[in-house]
């Protein structure tokens, strides 16, 4: 049993759950021994792997490789209604590894030490990619009869931007149409709160513009130095008002008392969480982060200007405001370079799946929790789903005992009971939307 398991009707169909753990374990153990760290080609050596345990389970699967090593791995089981499948996503690629030396394990080695599966790529994202292919082997084991149908796709390059993989899936060939809904990574982490244990589902992401100038400054201390990270309050936050919404009712707070509040005292009931892997004025306002870099050229300073934007706000006037309002003044800067961009993107939640979502949380008894719809500052995959009016939450429910902090760092590791009480809170999503009456 995972940890705060309590059977349901939608679980009653024989499950050795042991037996599921230490499929699980096998799985993810030879996933992370396949190094598809950004910069290396294994992610098509990791697609074929899951092939040919779906192929070994009757389920037919294919690779699409658009340059050598990008590899994306494809799988579908079509429903009784054409168009309305459900894209379950996840991504084979991981982080570098920076200094393995400071691993207390190998990070390609796949240790498992107690009741833990360590290396790059645990967490982020083949822990992931392990549950989904888990979830599509019950449902075909157990022939559930879904009625929407189910795709299943494990892809390439999402640390590099996904040009290779989900962004090319989408551009070149028709794998992921027909599927309006999707679940990915960026939410389903959970942290402890007086009532109860607060489950994330992450809805949306930031914006993020950064910026090069050449400083004009010529004294000995630049008109920047030691700026810390400034808060912008929304013109528009309509679009993070769900957070808001869920704060209120997680603090007791009715609907029309919170809507009284200013909007740094309804930012601020975030405060009081502890387990949030980031402030809470990262999620709920616009930022401004500025950093100076040495000179390339050694001639003059280079001021980096790193700007985010909740959903519904504009970079573009963003940073015409920060400009305009003295943030940063005319003539301190020449020479402005954009060096990345891209715009925020969400999605609504007066859908057809956010309920089945909220609904295996929410449940009544001790192995209940509450759901925190969210906005990320870092973006995923979901954003090319979504640019393609694609409906996307992000949710990879764990435990408060698993350590995100350790995603893109050394010792990265999940724990197998992590693992099967993922794929036990999904298989309560899944399946009650696959197999339901209603569209």
């Amino acid at each position: 049993m995972y940890p705060g398991y309590r059977r349901r009707a939608v679980l009653d169909m024989a499950i050795d759950w042991e037996d599921i753990k230490r499929e699980m374990i096998r799985y993810l153990r030879d996933l992370i021994r396949i190094d598809t760290s950004a910069g290396r080609d294994g992610e098509t050596r990791a697609a074929h792997y899951l092939r040919a345990v779906l192929e070994a389970n009757n389920l037919p699967a294919e690779v699409r490789e658009p340059v050598p090593g990008k590899g994306s791995l494809i799988c579908r089981r079509p429903g009784r209604v054409p168009d309305q499948s459900l894209l379950l996503l996840s991504h084979l690629d991981a982080a570098p590894v920076d200094n393995p030396a400071e691993w207390q394990y190998p990070p390609f080695s796949g240790a498992y030490q107690a009741g833990e599966i360590w290396g790059r790529g645990a967490v982020d994202c083949k822990g992931l990619a392990v549950v989904w292919l888990m979830l599509v082997l019950l449902i075909q084991r157990q022939r559930i009869p879904i009625k929407r149908g189910l795709v299943y796709a494990a892809t390439a390059d999402e640390e590099s931007g996904g040009r290779w993989g989900v962004e090319w899936l989408l551009e070149h060939t028709g794998d992921l149409l027909g599927c309006p809904y999707a679940l990915n990574e960026g939410g389903g982490f959970s942290f402890h709160h007086r009532k109860g244990e607060i489950y994330t589902c992450q809805y949306g992401e930031k914006g993020s513009l950064v910026l090069d100038c050449r400083i004009q400054s010529h004294n000995s201390v630049h008109p920047f130095s030691g700026a810390e990270k400034v808060r912008i309050k929304p013109e528009n936050a309509k679009l993070i008002q769900p957070v808001l919404d869920a704060l209120g009712r997680i603090n007791n707070i009715p609907p029309g008392l919170i809507s009284w509040l200013p909007y740094g005292g309804k930012a601020a009931l975030l405060k009081g969480f502890s387990g949030l892997p980031f402030d809470y004025a990262t999620l709920m306002y616009n930022t401004l982060k500025l950093e100076i870099l040495p000179p390339p050229d050694g001639q003059g300073s280079v001021l980096r200007v790193h700007l985010s934007a909740v959903p519904g706000e504009s970079l573009a006037e963003l940073k015409e405001k920060v400009f305009q309002q003295g943030l940063i003044l005319p003539g301190q800067v020449s020479d402005v370079r954009t060096v990345s961009a891209a715009e925020a993107n969400s999605s609504p939640l007066d859908t057809s799946l956010y309920p089945f979502i909220r609904r295996a949380i929410e449940q009544k008894g001790s192995s209940g929790g509450v759901l925190l719809p969210f906005v990320t500052p870092g973006v995923t995959d979901s954003r090319h789903l979504r640019a393609r009016g694609i409906i996307c939450y992000g949710f990879f429910p764990t435990p408060p005992e698993t350590d995100i902090r350790l995603i893109h760092k050394a010792n990265e590791r999940i724990s197998a009971e992590a693992l099967v009480f993922a794929l036990g809170r999904l298989y309560e999503v899944v399946i009650p939307f696959l197999t339901a009456d209603d569209f």
